[in-house]
């Protein structure tokens, strides 16, 4: 099988000449646009190992950063629209996220009303039982840190570098973005 970037695949699934695909669910809105009726998407959980399992899970981050009253105030009545159960559901709908809010995904919600007509977007919300707060690296280059990882095993799943090398520039990629111990 040849090497394919993320942008080659996500382009090729929704063309619908590569048949499998691995994603965030907040993909599921961007793919159902544009798959339209000329195919179903089917959703599956990601497998869990073993008993007990565990999936983690990131991407969902809110923070107040103003030192000014009235932005905090302003931005605190944003957050609060955010999270609701309306903007919780439409963003579900839309884009295929998995609900902060816990009220949103209630049986009876209108959220789990339209899971029930639309399945693929609910998959996420059936792993809630598998999943926990995912771990990032220390420092203030945790995210870069995850970055490089991604970067430098995409060298090897490519056949541009070979294991061994790919793991000794790994460790010294990581190990220079760490906060000192």
């Amino acid at each position: 099988m040849p090497y394919i970037t993320y942008s080659q695949a996500s382009q090729m699934f929704s063309a619908g000449t590569l048949g499998v695909a691995m994603m965030s669910s907040s993909w599921m809105g961007s793919y159902a646009k544009s798959v339209g009726s000329e195919f179903p998407i089917e959703v599956r959980s990601f497998p869990i190992a073993k008993a007990g399992g565990r999936v983690p899970v990131t991407g969902n981050a809110i923070a107040i950063l103003s030192k000014d009253t009235q932005r905090q105030q302003a931005a605190w009545e944003y957050l609060k629209f955010l999270t609701s159960v309306e903007a919780q559901t439409k963003m579900a709908q839309d884009l295929g996220s998995l609900s902060m809010n816990e009220l949103a995904v209630q049986p009876g919600s209108s959220l789990q009303q339209f899971y029930a007509t639309h399945p693929a977007f609910g998959a996420a919300a059936k792993s809630l039982d598998h999943v926990e707060i995912g771990v990032n690296f220390p420092g203030a280059n945790g995210v870069r840190i995850a970055s490089t990882i991604k970067d430098d095993l995409e060298e090897v799943v490519a056949r541009r570098n070979t294991v061994q090398a790919t793991l000794a520039k790994m460790t010294a990629d990581v190990a220079a973005l760490l906060p000192p111990r």
